[in-house]
């Protein structure tokens, strides 16, 4: 990840390799918001009770881990741009499976999940 000045890299937990991304997204276009369900499948190469992912602007409300057990605290850091997830045992190596329920904002700049503006026949419409 990149800082605002683009001139430093913040790498996360070298031992998590994502496999796959599954996302539902449900936006609201009036109110420029949106609902998400994630399933996101890894391999973790080396024991840990912590995970953290990047981030920007989401409110993660359930965090729950190979659907069994759900993360005891959901430390988001603004500066950083990243979520840590801490449960309460060591998860072993292997593959896992982290589910998400969160929220957010559909953002007016060009950053994150951002919506657009056009004029169809005479109205105006948003795409997000």
């Amino acid at each position: 990840m990149y800082d605002r000045s683009m001139t430093t890299v913040t790498r996360l937990l070298e031992a998590i390799t994502p496999l796959t991304y599954k996302l539902v997204i449900d936006p609201n276009l009036e109110r420029f918001t949106f609902t998400v369900t994630e399933e996101i499948e890894f391999e973790l190469a080396a024991s840990n009770h912590e995970l953290t992912f990047h981030a920007i602007g989401l409110d993660i409300g359930v965090a729950t881990i190979d659907g069994t057990q759900a993360a005891e605290t959901i430390k988001p850091d603004v500066k950083a741009e990243t979520v840590t997830f801490s449960f309460t045992g060591e998860l072993a190596p292997g593959r896992h499976t982290l589910r998400l329920q969160l929220h957010g904002r559909i953002s007016a700049s060009l950053h994150g999940f951002y919506r657009s503006r056009y004029v169809h026949n005479g109205a105006e419409r948003w795409l997000g």
